[in-house]
């Protein structure tokens, strides 16, 4: 029905066409949203009831700052208001405008610029007694903070947040949004009891949202990362799960792509693939954890830069010290930086990881095997069983079996990477 009603000419066609394209990104479906957005942006206006354009195109511009389609937006936030000067222009509006702004800056890493507008978009919010948009201001700062390491000025925002609670809840997706916020703020400040019972009490499995993994590009991967970190892997199969079906669903949508395989090249220890999301992906938080969880990947494996393939630096416009704070989770167990010592004939140097996959090759399980068992790539797993041969100071599967005939054949599969 409001298909039908969306392809006729008139002005509840147009209205129609706004509606399917929200429907449709809250599914998931990135091309249909921008097609019906599109649509609504250039829908024939009728000389007897001349349409107001300016939410549809704040709608549309909303939808391409996320998949990062900059350019288009700024053309459309350029038109949304062009005639009207601010004290006669429709305040709401305006500060919806604001604040698309503030996140397209934040996509290019410009935090300053975000911090800018956004509070300008609070101050005005606050003023008029707008509070959804006082709200959706303070995340938008709080987000920034967090980017930026002020994780005091972060909680205050996201006070602020809350203290709208009631507005908000008449809304599906702010809440829950306000949420990560809480997230990426406790994880930065190292509290993972308190995270873990955040994520207890979200509402709804939130590696589960699409629109907060389309609006967050970064978010898939950070799960996965946070997964090992609180022993929940449950956490990373479901941001999986939701990440690739946004992929599979949405082929033509680059940030969509780069940011499952980020998820999952992350989550397989793949330094191939980490390494094309840190030069392609469009936006700048995404590519910054990329590149940082590259680094710690070829460190912990103790691989050179130059054994792959070198990636130009992502540009940005502020270093975002809080990278460090939110995302310092090990890939895989580290690797000593100094010449490793002399081999230990027993199994007393191992990693807990380490005993673990010993036990399973030893059980008679191969490398393939053993990933499913550990959920690890076979790559990753053939990595620890040479680092391990190099610590009994062995060469092949019968003497580890030789060297450790009391290991038990149903060990389980142990803590995750980086939680020895």
């Amino acid at each position: 029905m409001i298909d039908q009603l969306a392809r006729n000419g008139s002005e509840a066609g147009r209205t129609a066409a706004v509606t399917l394209s929200g429907l449709e990104w809250t599914e998931g479906r990135t091309a249909q949203a921008i097609h019906w957005g599109r649509r609504a942006v250039d829908h024939p206006q009728t000389p007897d009831a001349p349409a107001d354009l300016t939410h549809p195109r704040l709608a549309l511009a909303a939808k391409l700052v996320a998949l990062g389609h900059l350019q288009e937006a700024a053309d459309l936030l350029r038109h949304a208001l062009p005639e009207q000067p601010p004290e006669e222009s429709d305040t709401a509006l305006r500060i919806t405008a604001t604040l698309i702004h503030a996140t397209a800056r934040l996509r290019t890493g410009d935090t300053d610029a975000a911090r800018q507008l956004a509070r300008s978009a609070l101050s005005t919010a606050s003023a008029a007694a707008l509070p959804v948009l006082a709200a959706w201001a303070s995340a938008t700062l709080c987000r920034t903070d967090l980017l930026t390491g002020d994780l005091d000025a972060a909680a205050e925002h996201l006070a602020g947040c809350r203290e709208h609670a009631a507005a908000l809840a008449t809304l599906p997706y702010p809440t829950p949004h306000c949420h990560w916020l809480d997230l990426l703020l406790h994880v930065a400040r190292n509290d993972l009891t308190t995270t873990t019972a955040l994520l207890a009490s979200s509402p709804g499995p939130l590696p589960s949202l699409g629109p907060l993994l389309l609006t967050e590009p970064g978010a898939a991967a950070w799960f996965v990362r946070l997964s090992r970190r609180v022993a929940d892997p449950e956490l990373a199969n479901t941001a999986l799960k939701t990440v690739e079906r946004l992929a599979a669903d949405n082929p033509g949508a680059a940030s969509v792509q780069l940011s499952a395989l980020h998820a999952r090249s992350l989550y397989e220890c793949d330094p191939d693939g980490i390494s094309r999301v840190a030069a392609e992906h469009p936006d700048a938080w995404a590519r910054a954890c990329a590149a940082k969880d590259l680094t710690s990947l070829l460190n912990e494996r103790q691989v050179t830069p130059q054994a792959v393939p070198q990636t130009p630096s992502p540009p940005r416009h502020h270093a975002w010290p809080a990278r460090d704070q939110v995302d310092r989770t090990p890939l895989v167990d580290a690797v000593p930086h100094h010449r490793p010592p002399a081999p230990d004939p027993t199994a007393a140097t191992l990693s807990a990881v380490e005993r673990t996959i010993a036990a399973l090759v030893v059980s008679g399980l191969t490398n393939r095997q053993v990933a499913q068992r550990v959920h690890l790539s076979p790559h990753t797993v053939n990595y620890y069983l040479r680092h391990i041969y190099r610590k009994l100071g062995i060469r092949s599967r019968v003497e580890l079996a030789r060297r450790l005939p009391d290991t038990a054949p149903g060990t389980g599969p142990g803590p995750a990477p980086g939680q020895n």
